[in-house]
């Protein structure tokens, strides 16, 4: 992630993302905003991971993930919106997990948002018990 053709070879990923079936102007606006913070090694916003973590799949996640950890951050926030995303909660979740669980802290707050938030949220209360 450090080389220096890093930012612009993630800028095409995340346009060509945006083009794809995401009709809602809100999802639209999150991509541009992420590839142009990406291309500009500037830090994600923490409302904008939870945007992701909350409504897209693992696919940009994990696409997150790979930058450096200062540049993402995750938090509560994070974890608790990939806990409400009723499409992917499990599976981004389960990224999380797997490379960043030295943050993404399973709160009480956490396991009381998942208990609450039907099959997704059993999916993931499933996946913390495993």
């Amino acid at each position: 992630m450090d080389h220096q053709d890093t930012p612009s070879s993630i800028d095409n990923p995340g346009l060509s993302y945006i083009y794809q079936d995401h009709s809602n102007v809100r999802k639209r606006e999150i991509i541009t905003s992420l590839t142009n913070r990406i291309r500009d090694n500037i830090q994600i916003a923490e409302e904008d991971m939870a945007q992701v973590a909350g409504s897209f799949g693992k696919g940009l996640m994990t696409l997150l993930l790979g930058l450096k950890n200062g540049n993402v951050p995750i938090t509560k926030e994070v974890v608790i919106a990939a806990v409400k995303n009723m499409d992917n909660g499990k599976e981004v979740m389960a990224l999380l997990l797997d490379q960043r669980a030295d943050e993404a802290k399973i709160t009480k707050e956490v396991l009381k948002e998942a208990a609450g938030y039907g099959r997704s949220g059993r999916e993931v209360i499933a996946l913390l018990l495993d």
